[in-house]
């Protein structure tokens, strides 16, 4: 979740905590006040204390709500996704994101283990606050499904109840400290024990992260997480299959840090001439995007004196690989028309006017006369070896730079297209650009229609082959990707 995705996100909370704590006042005035003190002539009193946390209760509760059931869009799927299926799919993307959305769901239950059994004295046991906390996210789950807002995860029910769990262990500390000051005494092991939970979690997290670090390659994002029932699936293939391992050279990218990334976005853009203008950018967790213009906002605005000589633009630097895409303005603010027939030698004098080399080795294609492709396939340049694409689209006057100069990292085995094949008849694959509808059906029929070797940027920036299978799914045209790394 970016920035800010979270101060939205806290911004609208707060509005819901007002009208939370406008109601619960509401029902103070009029249930409590009027009707229990004056008319039932009760005499038990709530403290200002107990008011306040119930109202900080009422705002707690309203925020779950706006995080988890409100504004989604429709989700269509009903599969359960499996339990630690969020966490295999975060390993093998090595996403800070979704590592955060999972570390999230802790945060979200600690406050719900700190307040029960502080404002109700039932809860005082940890089991209970662990049963409150488990049929309040099982509910969630199951309103999420039956309102299409969300899949029911067994990982977001395992992630609340720890969370509420290492809540309490707060609430224990604090416990401890006020019975010192109160001389009463509670044995220090208890609260000890109350932290396990904690400790735990902080003890699993380091260890991914040394076995994440000691090992030489990254993670491949189509990793096998979690898949399909065999009994599901009627696979056939219309191709040959090999059934012979093969030893392949691996070559690593460049690996950016984001200083590095947003400074060599500030070169990319000096050298297009864009250079004395308002830069402003900003930092993800995967790309940084400096947009160079003459208004503070990065935009372009008409009658803002440029010259069909100036330039401005949007460069967006991924850390991985070192590729990068530009979109470039002139004055004129049109796109570039181009010869036919020679429109390799024009984009070639035209991308070196942008200071970009374009070096022998290529092979040049045309796809829908609206993008002019040079792709390189292992091409040896120097020391290095270039793999990626450089793309032009005229009528953007727009270019993206995914060449990527690599070093050569050591030759690997991979296995056989037979054995990928037969991880697709045992379900364990992925599948690009999955139709909603097919997650919803008893039966899906796989036929086979090509199978290609492909390379794709793992979290480290190796170059990680990968077998793409172009099939039909139920008729529809799809391609399923299996690492091929043994």
């Amino acid at each position: 979740m970016h920035i800010d995705s979270l101060i939205e996100l806290t911004r609208s909370s707060l509005k819901l905590g007002i009208y939370a704590f406008a109601a619960v006042l509401l029902f103070y005035l009029a249930g409590y006040l009027f009707l229990y003190r004056k008319y039932l002539f009760g005499k038990k009193r709530i403290s200002p204390l107990y008011f306040l946390w119930l109202m900080i209760m009422c705002w707690y509760l309203a925020v779950i709500i706006n995080v988890t059931l409100a504004g989604r869009g429709e989700v269509y799927s009903y599969r359960i996704a499996p339990l630690f299926s969020s966490y295999r799919e975060a390993w093998y993307n090595a996403s800070v994101t979704e590592w955060r959305n999972i570390i999230l769901n802790y945060c979200l239950f600690i406050p719900l283990g700190i307040l029960l059994p502080l404002g109700i004295r039932f809860f005082r046991k940890m089991y209970r606050v662990g049963a409150a906390a488990l049929i309040l996210t099982l509910s969630i789950e199951i309103i999420q499904v039956m309102h299409k807002s969300g899949i029911f995860e067994f990982d977001d029910i395992l992630g609340n109840v720890i969370g509420a769990f290492i809540g309490y262990g707060f609430f224990g500390i604090a416990l401890y400290i006020y019975s010192r000051k109160k001389s009463v005494e509670i044995p220090l092991r208890r609260i000890i024990g109350l932290q396990i939970p904690l400790f735990l979690l902080i003890i699993a997290y380091v260890l991914l992260i040394l076995v994440y670090n000691i090992k030489t390659l990254g993670n491949n994002s189509y990793g096998f997480y979690y898949g399909y029932d065999p009994e599901s699936l009627t696979v056939s293939s219309e191709i040959n299959l090999d059934d012979k391992e093969k030893t392949i050279p691996l070559y690593k990218a460049p690996v950016l840090t984001p200083d590095e990334a947003v400074e060599f976005a500030c070169e990319i853009s000096d050298r297009l001439g864009s250079g004395g203008y308002k830069k402003t950018k900003d930092v993800f967790d995967d790309y940084v995007l400096l947009r160079d213009a003459p208004d503070a906002d990065g935009l372009i605005r008409s009658g803002s004196g440029m010259t069909n000589e100036q330039h401005s633009s949007f460069c967006l630097v991924h850390y991985r690989g070192g590729i990068y895409e530009n979109t470039i303005f002139s004055g004129a603010g049109v796109g570039i028309s181009l010869e036919e027939g020679n429109e390799e030698s024009q984009i070639r004098e035209i991308l070196q006017q942008y200071g970009e080399e374009v070096p022998d080795g290529y092979d040049f294609s045309i796809w829908r006369k609206t993008k002019y492709i040079y792709e390189y396939d292992f091409v040896p340049y120097g020391e290095k070896t270039l793999y990626g694409t450089m793309a032009f689209r005229p009528q953007f006057n727009s270019y993206e730079n995914n060449v990527m100069k690599c070093d050569y990292a050591g030759d690997y085995t991979i296995i056989s297209m037979a054995e990928a094949y037969n991880r697709i008849n045992e379900g364990k694959f992925r599948v690009r650009s999955m139709d909603k509808n097919l997650d919803n059906i008893k039966e899906y029929r796989i036929k086979i229609t090509g199978c290609s070797l492909i390379y794709e940027l793992d979290s480290k920036g190796y170059l990680q082959p990968d077998y793409k299978f172009t099939c039909t799914v139920n008729d529809k045209e799809k391609e399923i990707i299996i690492p091929a790394l043994r």
